[in-house]
């Protein structure tokens, strides 16, 4: 390309033979069969650069040595592509630079366009620190008044590139922020969030990778990941992604101590310029959120990663990676579920909580095993359009992450004895963090011999809005109640009319006899229902009866309805008969308390 030729100097002669070296030595990507555990233990030591996992294999990045190396151990191995980068090279963009891809420098200026024509709502890229190699690293700020640090505005941000061959991510977070100035000011949403929040963005948190695949590939498809420290043993490069400072080095398997090994994590935390920057930057604001995103898997990614265990806060962080996972379609996971990762920036970000605030880190893995490092550009729109609603969703929920949980369960108590003339029912909640708005007390009836009967002929099905036919023969005797009461808005306390009443001689529900061939009917109270129309409850709670009991239960999926705590109106021990006699039963009416959901939506998820 025009803009790298230079003359026969001796810089450039220097230029030269390192592209030489380059191509002499050109990466390949590898299939590596496993046949049962011991192949998959064996590989951890080596280091690899793994690029995809399946059901029986992996697929590596690699040198020709290591391919002999593990030919050496016995593997079995595949060769899909003997020069990863000419693969990709030869679907790009021959016209542009970088294949089609920005260069650092035109993602520089590109920010400076968009400072330009949304001077209101952009504060210019700011300088944050330099690299290893001297290069800028740079933010910027997208808010209603950003010169102007706002405490009461939750702040979010979004990185790209820690790893310098995943273009498209840059490319995302641009994109992103044309969104949001483009649409400032005419979509009312748009202009809520960014009238309400601050969000920060870094395009490229490791410039010296990014320009060095500039230089060696410059019409796209360079291959390089790590930084470009000279390790003084002939490699180059730290895995910055295994350099943040917690669980750093937790053991061999999440990240390396070879320099030469694509994930080496450095000579201690924190050692690299690149990640101290981002360290200091992050401390010096109160990010809820922290959205790095990565290529390639089509996944939604969390803490853990350093073992295979999850945080105190897996729930939430499930409800929230599902709640990404629905935009995109892709798989949602803790980050061991790729691999395990010691040393993350996210792990990072949510487990420092004494120099900073909690992050609910995560990591977006744009693309998939089609798409690679380097996508066809035609790709460019629909992978980051697909990622633009994880990006706005995080920033709706900032304000309070803990919205997309189901409220807590209030405490309940009903009185100890029940008459004809009512029951009284009372309740408290502490959900500080979601608190329900309105609250809904219900009852259910079950009739001994009942069974269903057909309607009043005339009158009008409320679901078509005809009238029933006539019947071929007269329906069994019925009686009706009417139906269950609701409770008014949160409070402490209700008496109720009793559902056995004398005046009312059934308690069913519409629809249902209270005879059945001359026996007496008798109703036992059932569990009824404490109902939230707070925000979706995602997961499905296991609980005991007793008043102080919290919910708790494993992640459920997104957006999965209204959530239903169960309450006998019955008093311990009793059982209600038309005309309000009581037998004792034992306590078994206190073990009916259960939970149920009304609506449970489903998502698409990528499958790998």
């Amino acid at each position: 390309m025009a803009s790298h030729r230079m003359g026969t100097d001796v810089p450039a002669l220097l230029l030269l033979l390192v592209l030489a070296a380059a191509v002499s030595a050109a990466d390949m990507q590898v299939r590596v069969y496993l046949d049962g555990k011991e192949d998959a233990a064996g590989l951890h030591p080596l280091g690899l650069d793994v690029v995809w996992q399946g059901k029986d294999f992996i697929e590596i990045i690699a040198t020709a040595d290591e391919l002999r190396e593990l030919e050496g151990l016995g593997l079995r191995t595949e060769i899909v592509h003997g020069d990863v980068a000419a693969f990709y090279r030869s679907r790009l963009d021959h016209a542009r630079d970088m294949g089609g891809y920005k260069t650092l420098a035109e993602i520089q200026a590109y920010m400076d366009e968009i400072a330009f024509f949304h001077d209101a709502i952009v504060f210019p890229k700011t300088v944050i620190g330099y690299t290893l190699e001297g290069r800028p690293m740079y933010a910027m700020k997208i808010s209603d008044n950003p010169e102007l640090d706002e405490p009461d505005e939750p702040e979010v941000l979004y990185t790209a590139a820690i790893h310098a061959r995943e273009v498209i991510t840059p490319e995302t977070v641009l994109r992103f922020m044309d969104y949001l100035t483009d649409n400032y000011g005419t979509d009312p949403a748009v202009t809520d969030l960014v009238n309400s929040r601050e969000l920060w963005f870094v395009p490229v948190v490791n410039p010296d990778g990014y320009y060095y695949n500039q230089v060696i590939e410059p019409d796209g498809g360079g291959m390089w990941r790590k930084n470009r420290r000279n390790n003084g043993d002939g490699s180059y490069g730290i895995d910055l992604n295994r350099n943040y400072g917690y669980e750093w080095g937790y053991d061999d398997d999440g990240s390396s101590p070879v320099p030469s090994d694509a994930t080496y994590r450095g000579t201690g935390p924190f050692s690299e310029p690149e990640t101290q920057v981002m360290r200091d930057f992050i401390s010096a604001h109160e990010f809820v959120f922290t959205l790095y995103f990565h290529s390639y898997s089509n996944l939604v990614l969390w803490p853990w990663g350093y073992d295979q265990i999850y945080t105190p806060e897996e729930p939430l962080f499930r409800i929230l990676g599902d709640s990404l996972a629905a935009y995109n379609g892709y798989e949602p996971t803790p980050s061991w579920g790729l691999y395990v990762v010691n040393g993350s920036s996210d792990d990072w970000g949510y487990g420092e909580q004494l120099l900073k605030n909690k992050n609910y880190a995560f990591s977006i893995e744009i693309g998939g095993y089609s798409d690679g490092f380097w996508p066809d550009p035609s790709r460019i729109d629909q992978l980051t359009l697909e990622n633009r609603g994880p990006a706005l969703f995080l920033a709706r929920v900032a304000g309070n992450p803990y919205q997309v949980m189901p409220p807590g369960q209030p405490a309940v108590s009903v009185d100890d004895t029940v008459d004809a003339s009512g029951y009284s029912v009372q309740w408290s909640l502490a959900d500080t963090l979601n608190p329900a708005v309105l609250w809904e007390l219900g009852w259910n009836c079950r009739v001994s011999g009942a069974r269903p009967i057909r309607p009043t002929p005339g009158t009008t099905s409320p679901r078509t809005g005809s009238p029933f036919p006539a019947p071929a023969t007269a329906p069994r005797p019925r009686a009706f109640s009417p139906g269950p009461p609701t409770m008014p808005p949160a409070g402490s306390s209700r008496s109720k009319r009793s559902p056995c009443a004398p005046a009312t001689c059934s308690p069913c529900a519409s629809g249902m006899t209270s005879r059945a061939a001359g026996t007496t009917p008798t109703s036992r109270c059932q569990p009824t229902g404490w109902r939230s129309r707070r925000s979706p409850a995602p997961s499905r709670p296991t609980t005991t009866p007793t008043a102080t009991t919290a919910a708790t239960g494993s992640p459920g999926p997104r957006g999965a309805g209204r959530w239903r705590r169960s309450v006998s109106p019955c008093t311990p021990g009793r059982v209600s008969t038309c005309g309000c006699r009581t037998r004792p039963t034992g306590p078994s009416w206190a073990r009916e308390s259960t939970w149920t959901t009304s609506r449970r939506s489903k998502g698409t998820r990528a499958k790998r």
